[in-house]
């Protein structure tokens, strides 16, 4: 932490600008990237950003096919799973 501190003080222009929401007052962070600056002020209005609205279709579906496998996944190791099958079996 102190090596970002000595850092920053002495490369003042890199350090990220703070902002104030104008009308919910809440700090963020201007990057400079414009998607990255939009969810700071949308996190700063109580929002949700869409995180994958920076991703084309291709790696929408993918993404999408990758959260299904790991559910699958993860359903297969949760000792619950298809227990209302089992108890009604």
């Amino acid at each position: 932490m102190e090596f970002f501190e000595d850092y920053f003080e002495s490369h003042p222009a890199e350090q990220l600008q703070r902002a104030v929401h104008e009308t919910s007052g809440q700090p963020y962070f201007v990057t400079g990237d414009a998607l990255i600056d939009k969810w700071e002020r949308e996190i700063a209005e109580g929002r949700e950003p869409d995180l994958d609205e920076a991703l084309t279709p291709n790696q929408r579906e993918a993404e999408e096919a990758r959260l299904e496998r790991l559910r699958a996944a993860a359903g297969e190791l949760d000792g619950f799973a298809g227990i209302e099958e089992r108890l009604d079996g």
